[in-house]
């Protein structure tokens, strides 16, 4: 059998050949679901701001954590086959209660200095270690329900956490034009926050410490006039 036979008789292949619509509309609904919970955890009231154009990257980049992930799963079930050991078994679970303990701590921490505080230092160093403890624990809970009826719970749970963990946004600070609009937006908002972005607007709370918050709407069109020319020019 040749190779376009192999193809033909793929199960995937076929598969993919008879649901392709639906593949095609896969990326499009995670990326509408993530986008969202995002605007509806800042107000309900932003959801006039959802952004269509947005939904295809949103969809494609939490399909690509999934696989990341999941190849992750995979390679721990193949190393987890080989080890009937009682023993590694027990320390397995152990290790499994250690990395749940790490990751409530640290989330803990997170939700502290942004509630309490007020700001993250170290965001992304945050959110680093967060994702990692995510893989692992995801790991362990797939591998713990593998011959449980519960099994499609787990895979949910770690689709869940993909989809709706945010990035945290003083990462995209590193962008020139967004650093130079936030600075500008202080001068008359001094606690102004940017707290979600989509393709077409940028939303910044005026007092981020306060629950019952303002938000601003800034349209995207403004990184690219006159606000970082100018700000070029101060430098």
């Amino acid at each position: 059998m040749n190779l376009i036979d192999n193809l033909k008789s793929n199960a995937f292949i076929e598969f993919a050949k008879d649901h392709s619509t639906l593949i095609i509309a896969i990326p499009y609904i995670i990326g509408g679901l993530r986008q969202l919970f995002r605007l509806l955890t800042i107000s309900f009231d932003l959801i006039i701001f959802f952004s269509f154009t947005q939904l295809l990257i949103d969809g494609i980049i939490t399909i690509l954590k999934m696989v990341v992930l999941l190849s992750y799963v995979q390679l721990y079930k193949s190393f987890l086959d080989k080890k009937t050991n009682s023993g590694e078994l027990k320390a397995l679970k152990q290790y499994s209660i250690i990395l749940g303990c790490l990751f409530t701590g640290i989330v803990g921490t997170v939700i502290y200095f942004k509630m309490v505080v007020g700001n993250l230092p170290y965001a992304p160093i945050f959110q680093f270690f967060v994702f990692l403890l995510l893989i692992l624990l995801s790991i362990n809970l797939v591998i713990s329900l593998k011959d449980s009826p519960f099994k499609g719970t787990g895979y949910s749970m770690i689709f869940v956490f993909l989809v709706f963990i945010p990035m945290p946004v003083s990462s995209m600070n590193h962008i020139d034009n967004i650093d130079t609009l936030s600075k500008r937006l202080k001068t008359e908002y001094k606690d102004a926050k940017m707290v979600y972005y989509n393709d077409q607007y940028l939303f910044y709370k005026i007092n981020p410490k306060d629950s019952a918050d303002k938000i601003l709407v800034v349209k995207i069109d403004k990184l690219f006039d006159d606000v970082i020319y100018e700000g070029q020019k101060e430098k």
